[in-house]
């Protein structure tokens, strides 16, 4: 009896070793973010589609309400009798080594921005990632087009003079472009990812407007921006930090005597 006793005792001790590896295993390899079709959403927003302007694809956000279709326009002004849209700025349809989505956002401008209200419809609840404890736990962006999900890792948030859009348009990049286009975006980023990106990659940015840095300051833009997973590679998580530009943010964030007051917008 004693023996039988003790093989049962070894046996509990290896079954609860077994789940505990099981356990981590699953936890390292459960994807970070799991991917949502949407080639039916854009069929039906097509459907809506004018000789103006015409639904490519669909843009999800992990940990936002950025779940909406992507139109491509020819003119900076898109139209204004769709709620919930971003765009391209030409008439390509097409997938590229580089896609620069831009989006509205027309209620979310102050200095602390809500979030996850249901009446924001475009751009506004990008603004989540100026928040430090936002930005560590949601670092992907997905983007279907040509019948494809696309999974980009982010890797850079931050800020730039609103003129800069225009300098960087969707389309083919040659390595040395994707080399300049990569350092700038990282350099330019309030936070430090530990992400590799190469001049071979695939990259996508998302441009908003703001008003983060109040009345006086207002000819600026929001910009995230991530690079696709590689082939096998792990949707997994991955190590952010503040840098040295995130302190002008935190300031804000925390309230400077001047800044302007968001609760009365």
């Amino acid at each position: 009896m004693l023996v039988n006793k003790k093989h049962k005792e070894l046996f509990g001790i290896i079954l609860l070793l077994f789940i505990a590896i099981i356990a981590v295993l699953y936890e390292i390899c459960r994807p970070y973010y799991n991917s949502v079709n949407r080639v039916s959403n854009i069929l039906e927003e097509k459907k809506k589609d004018t000789k103006d302007y015409h639904t490519i694809g669909w843009l999800k956000v992990q940990g936002t309400t950025l779940d909406l279709p992507i139109l491509t326009i020819n003119h900076k002004d898109p139209p204004v009798n769709r709620e919930h849209f971003s765009w391209v700025l030409n008439e390509d349809d097409q997938y590229h080594n580089v896609m620069n989505i831009l989006g509205h956002n027309i209620f979310n401008l102050s200095s602390s921005p809500k979030l996850h209200l249901e009446h924001y419809q475009r751009f506004e609840d990008l603004l989540s990632f100026v928040y430090y404890d936002f930005a560590k736990e949601n670092k992907y962006i997905q983007l279907t087009i040509d019948n494809k999900n696309y999974i980009y890792k982010i890797f850079s948030v931050g800020f730039i003079p609103s003129y800069e859009v225009s300098l960087f348009p969707t389309g083919e990049y040659s390595r040395e472009q994707l080399s300049k286009q990569i350092s700038w975006l990282k350099d330019i980023s309030v936070y430090d990812y530990d992400l590799d990106v190469q001049n071979d990659d695939h990259i996508i940015s998302l441009v908003t407007c703001t008003r983060l840095f109040g009345y006086n300051d207002m000819s600026k833009d929001f910009i995230v921006s991530g690079r696709l997973v590689h082939s096998g590679e792990l949707i997994s998580d991955y190590k952010v930090t503040k840098n040295n530009q995130y302190k002008e943010i935190n300031k804000i964030l925390k309230g400077d005597g001047e800044n302007e007051d968001a609760s009365s917008t």
